[in-house]
């Protein structure tokens, strides 16, 4: 019995121990909250619909009509640092290369011969247009105006700038300078000829030449004797690359009357077979040496003052002076 009332005992002690030990319940205002709900799907998300815009429309400029009716270009000439602007000049207004409604523009040239620094061209078709000056020896610089609806009033300046120069060198099949050979320089816009001749170093020059494409000749360019050249030209200064000749010959042309005597100052033309031409002029003694042909058939026309003609045949052979005669008759 006293093995029981003490193991009592100690049961009561164990479980008073464990009753102070825990930890009462906390009060929390919580417990009298709106509960939270808890949704089975995930929420739909609610986006704002996009703000509606509207496309504005084009300005009258822009419409249909935009290049309906007349307007104006005013401006000024000037000229780059160094450059003396001319008393005599042309300004061109044509249509435009590149610019939108170049298809309505007109061509306008107005001469300046005193000196005049202003312009103004009126009553012009609305549409894209160029305008440039001419003058002897500068180049210029093109701008370009649109005129439409809104813009009929447009201002420009154009610029003058000094031109330029292209040389280069000829040689001789042997090396040697081919001195004396004919060299023609041809704008390839204008088809306008400029020519010369090598000199004992076989140099050419072409001054005052204005920015732009041009083909290169060397010797007649209806029958050259290398390939043309083509150049794009951009002033200050072009060196062309060198040229060799291929083999040729000359001709030593005489004018005589029937009789034998010297006909001076006659023109001499003729054309090879398969190729080549010349044309020269005899001097006072009658006699012109013309260098540089191509080898082959010659047929050859002499023509003087008094319209006294003569023909002739000659071949030509490389690195030979072939002699001819062209006798001059009466008409």
């Amino acid at each position: 019995m006293i093995f029981v009332a003490a193991a009592l005992v100690v049961a009561t002690f164990v479980w008073l121990g464990q009753t102070r030990d825990r930890p009462a319940a906390a009060h929390s205002p919580s417990a009298t909250s709106t509960p939270v709900v808890v949704h089975d799907s995930p929420l739909t998300v609610v986006e704002k619909p996009p703000r509606a815009t509207t496309t504005p429309a084009p300005p009258p400029a822009l419409g249909p009509n935009r290049y309906d009716g007349l307007g104006r270009i005013r401006g000024e000439i000037i000229a780059r640092e160094g450059t003396v602007l001319p008393t005599d000049w042309t300004l061109v207004v044509e249509p435009s290369p590149t610019l939108v409604g170049s298809e309505r523009a007109v061509r306008r040239r107005l001469e300046f011969h005193a000196g005049e620094r202003e312009f103004e061209v009126g009553d012009l078709p609305l549409g894209g247009y160029q305008i440039r000056a001419e003058a002897a020896g500068l180049n210029c610089t093109p701008v370009d105006a649109s005129l439409i609806k809104g813009s009929e009033d447009v201002f420009a300046t154009v610029l003058l700038r000094p031109s330029g120069f292209i040389d280069g060198y000829v040689l001789a099949s042997n090396g040697a300078p081919a001195d004396g050979v004919p060299v023609v320089l041809e704008a390839a816009d204008t088809q306008l000829r400029t020519r010369t001749h090598a000199d004992a170093n076989g140099k050419y020059l072409f001054t005052n030449v204005l920015d732009g494409n041009y083909k290169l000749y060397i010797g007649s360019p209806d029958s050259p004797l290398v390939p043309p050249g083509d150049i794009l030209f951009i002033a200050p200064s072009l060196r062309f690359r060198e040229l060799k000749l291929p083999p040729t010959g000359a001709l030593v042309v005489y004018s005589r009357t029937e009789t034998g005597a010297p006909v001076p100052r006659v023109s001499i033309s003729g054309f090879g077979v398969p190729k080549g031409s010349l044309t020269a002029e005899t001097g006072d003694n009658g006699i012109v040496r013309v260098p540089f042909l191509l080898p082959g058939e010659y047929r050859i026309e002499g023509l003087s003052d008094e319209m006294h003609r003569g023909r002739a045949n000659a071949t030509v052979t490389a690195d030979v002076d072939t002699e001819v005669v062209v006798h001059l008759r009466a008409p």
